[in-house]
């Protein structure tokens, strides 16, 4: 983290207790994997908790660069405190994504549903269970996916009663399960589609294609995300 990344009280402390501050900084954000904005935020909320504690050492007599040794021996290692915060980022994370791929889920699926009825002329129902013969291994998919995708969502959420041990990075590997299950399955679906289109696409098979194209991609982005946190958590 270059100076340019230093909240202003860090940047009005003593020349002396700087550099053991920035060091300190610069080695958190090395272990936090996340968007500038996240990780400038935990940052800078580190560094003001950091620069109130060396003016409290530096209040009772301590020298600058004595005060910021103390300050950050308090703190602990930086490591160890980036773990513990990109454990808390990938709950947050395997949270949203879980939301995210139940709320989607059952829209994809009717788009896709509607695409192949129309293609076939049967009804939706009689076009749900011949998708299920047709493609066998995408009901296999939708059965670990979907079931993860809930998992994550709850246990990313963290609520769950007291008495119930909460592991962040279970729920981030619940929620890499999801997205896998995702893409694999978007996959499967359209690689289905092209292989049959031997009478010509309809706008809602490009309707379909489409939003699992862009389903897909957002899962694969969110799950590689997910899983830099869930190894950066340790």
């Amino acid at each position: 983290m270059g100076r340019a990344g230093m909240s202003a009280p860090v940047q009005l402390l003593d020349p002396a207790a700087r550099p053991v501050i920035v060091a300190y900084l610069t080695d958190l954000a090395a272990g936090l994997p996340c968007g500038r904005s996240t990780q400038g935020a935990m940052i800078a909320e580190v560094g003001d908790g950091l620069v109130d504690a060396v003016q409290a050492h530096v209040a009772v007599g301590a020298g600058p660069a004595a005060a910021a040794a103390a300050a950050v021996a308090e703190f602990g290692d930086p490591r160890s405190l980036a773990a513990g915060l990109a454990g808390e980022l990938a709950g947050s994370a395997a949270h949203r994504i879980g939301l995210a791929l139940v709320a989607t889920g059952p829209i994809v699926g009717s788009v896709w549903v509607a695409a192949f009825a129309a293609r076939s002329g049967l009804g939706w129902w009689e076009q749900l269970a011949t998708l299920w013969q047709a493609i066998p291994m995408y009901a296999l998919i939708v059965a670990v996916a979907a079931p993860a995708a809930v998992l994550a969502a709850v246990l990313g959420a963290g609520q769950l009663p007291g008495w119930v041990s909460i592991d962040r990075r279970s729920a981030a590997g619940a929620a890499l399960v999801a997205t896998v299950g995702c893409v694999a399955g978007d996959a499967v679906l359209l690689t289905g589609l092209a292989v049959s289109a031997d009478t010509g696409w309809t706008v809602l098979a490009w309707a379909a294609a489409a939003v699992s194209l862009v389903r897909l991609s957002g899962a694969a982005a969110a799950g590689r995300r997910c899983e830099r946190l869930r190894a950066a958590a340790g």
